[in-house]
Formats: structure tokens, sequence, C-alpha cells
């Protein structure tokens, strides 16, 4: 990502020295305190106070219109200490700033229009925040999107607090895996998925999980895989492929890291991309007939096929010592130049996710055809594969 990225018409902000993101407007980095760069939204949210005291200096001195004065400087007072608590990162005082300087807004707009004209410009410069504001209060994605994978949230804190008070010494680690840790994630519709060690596996420990289960779905958490260390360790012939996924992006938050020493033999993850893929060619066929030229199913059903995909393309770079990402665009970039297939229907596919498209009948069909394709010849490839 770059030093500013716009996500979902919201810029964020990467710091340049330990590379965490920050929320617009603040001027330095949380984590670490560094001067962070301007922004589009930071400078408008900066320019608040700064309009309010030359409008309230204006009306001083050429009006001397006292309850015009007193009303700016208060907002700008105001708005300077939420201003400070920014630098804190404090999300709700970004909230807070927008509304200290839209509030003013039709106030100063009626005086300006009957009392001082030079007032416009005072009104003109807090309609400026109104843009952001609205972006805000619309959604609060940004602080999912800057906090998961890059710092800890607090809810995943709070969650992680809850296991280790209600399970106690049965819980071993708790680890954060898959997109959530990459720029992959999307908030509001990837979920953040966890790996729970445990040292018994048992009926008692699924009823605490479970007892979490509805607040962890209002925090898009979704139900954890529960594990042992040495079923892990067991299932590293049927489980590689996903194995090697969680070893690629994951993060330990509390415990020992139960992926990072894994070993895995070639010849057990090639035979896992051989039997997946081609009962994936079997999925494929048997989800169109039940589809019954159903555009929508259709779609839901190369989405997830090329999802699915995912995995098993970074499990078959890996068997070819080829550099991996955890990255979706990047893996299908690096699949098909390492085995010379068109990689852009599943691309395509697994955009549709998060967009709304609508294709005709013959477009989805020429979908479905180029996907099927796609992981037919991926199938043979690795059905060749000398390991």
């Amino acid at each position: 990502m770059n030093e500013t990225q716009t996500v979902s018409n919201r810029q964020i902000v990467k710091c340049p020295k330990c590379s965490k993101y920050n929320y617009p407007g603040l001027i330095r980095c949380k984590n670490c305190n560094s001067s962070l760069r301007p922004t589009f939204l930071g400078a408008v949210t900066l320019l608040g106070p700064i309009i309010l005291t030359i409008g309230a200096i204006i009306s001083l001195a050429q009006f001397a219109n006292i309850p015009i004065v007193i009303f700016n400087f208060l907002f700008s007072l105001v708005g300077i200490v939420i201003l400070i608590s920014l630098r804190y990162g404090r999300y709700s005082a970004w909230i807070a700033l927008q509304i200290v300087w839209v509030i003013p807004i039709p106030f100063l707009l009626i005086l300006a229009l009957t009392i001082n004209p030079l007032l416009i410009f005072v009104a003109g410069g807090q309609a400026m925040v109104i843009t952001p504001l609205w972006l805000y209060i619309r959604s609060k994605r940004v602080k999912a999107f800057c906090s998961v994978g890059r710092q800890f949230p607090d809810y995943l804190k709070d969650f992680s607090e809850k296991l280790k008070t209600d399970l106690g010494e049965n819980l071993k680690s708790i680890t954060i895996i898959g997109s959530s840790l990459t720029e992959d994630f999307k908030p509001g519709s990837s979920d953040i998925n966890t790996v729970l060690v445990l040292g018994i596996q048992n009926l008692a420990s699924l009823n605490t999980v479970a007892t979490l289960a509805k607040p962890m779905r209002r925090k898009k958490i979704s139900p954890p895989l529960l594990m042992t260390q040495s079923y892990i360790e067991r299932s590293r012939d049927v489980f590689g492929v996903e194995f090697l996924d969680f070893q690629l992006a994951h993060k330990t938050v509390m415990g020992d890291d139960p992926f990072a020493s894994l070993e895995f033999d070639k010849k057990d993850v090639r035979l896992q991309c051989e039997r997946e893929l081609k009962a994936m060619l079997i999925r494929l066929r048997q989800g169109y007939i039940a589809a019954a030229a159903n555009k929508k199913l259709v779609r839901d059903i190369l989405i997830s096929t090329a999802k699915g995909m995912l995995p098993l393309l970074r499990a078959m770079l890996w068997l070819k010592d080829a550099d991996r990402s955890a990255r979706g665009e990047a893996t299908f970039a690096k699949a098909s130049e390492e085995f010379s297939i068109d990689t852009n229907p599943l691309r395509s596919a697994i955009k549709w996710r998060h967009e709304k498209i609508r294709l005709s009948e013959t477009e989805m069909e020429n979908a479905y055809e180029s996907v099927y394709s796609a992981v037919e010849q991926l199938s043979e490839i690795v059905d060749k594969l000398k390991v």
C-alpha cells in the first residue's frame, strides 16, 4: 500500500517510520509519534480552528460584534482541544471534531447574510468539512481497516481476554490468520479468522466458546478453529495446503506460535492440491446444474471457486519453490507467470464479492467457462508436477 491510500472514499495514512496505519487528520503517528504525510482530509481538519479564529478577528476588528467573537472563539477552543486528542489516535475525537466544525455553519450563514458578508468566508471554510463528516458518519470502516492486522484492536483484545478467563489453562495460544492481516482485508465484509490451540479438546471448551458466538458475529469474527498442538502436528500430511497458508499470514497474540516451525512433505502437498482441484471441478459442474441458469447462484459459485483457489495456488507455488504472497492479486499474477495460464477470470470473479455487478446470461456463461478452464488446466499441471 502507498503512504496514502483511499479505501471506500476514505484516506488513511501509512507511517513512514513504523509502517502502521493511521486515521485521517492525525498529525503524528499514534504508534511511534513520527510526523505523518499530510492528506486532504487532514488539511481540512487543521483548517477548522484557523478559519474560526480568523472569523472572530474579522468580527472584532470591523464590527466589534462581541457575541460573534465569543461564538467563534468558543468553537475554536473546543476544536483545538479535540485536535490535540487526535494526536493520540482517538477515533471518537475525529468524529467529534467534524461535528464541532459543522455545527456553526447554519448560524454563520444567517449572520453572513444579515450582519457581516465577510463571515461567508468563515461559513464557507467550515462547509469544507461537510464531505468528510458525511463519509465518516456513514461508515466507521476506516477504524477496522487501520486496526486489524496492524494494530490489535480493542474488540479483539476483549475477545482474547474473555477466552483466557473462561478457558483458563486449557487455552495455549490464540492466532489470527488470513486476509485480516493483509491489505486484501475489506472492512465491513471480510471476516476475521482465528485459531485457538487448546491443551485438551472437549465439549466444555466448545460450550465456552459458543457463549461468545453472538458478540463474535457482531464484530465479524468467524467461529474460531479449535485444535490441539498434537492435532496440528499429526495433520501436516492432510492439511498441508491450509497450514502453509496459515504459516504465510498469521499473528499469534497469546501463547506460543503453533505454525512457524511446521515442516511439510512436498508429496503430501502435491497430492492434496490435485485432490482439491479435481473436487473443485466436480463442484463446479454440480453447482452449475443446481443453479438452473440462475445468474446470481452461478456468480456465487464462481466467487467461491476463485476464493478457494488462492491457498491452492500458493501451495503450488511453494511446490515450485517460487515466491509467495499473502495478497490475492500478487498470487494470481505469480501463478499466471509460473504456470503459463490466464488467471484473469479468477481475478475478476473474486472481485465480485465487493462489487455490484450485473452480467448478462452470455457474459455469465463465458465467465463460467473461463473459470472452469483455468481450474482444469491447473489440475492437469499439478497432476504432472514432479516433486
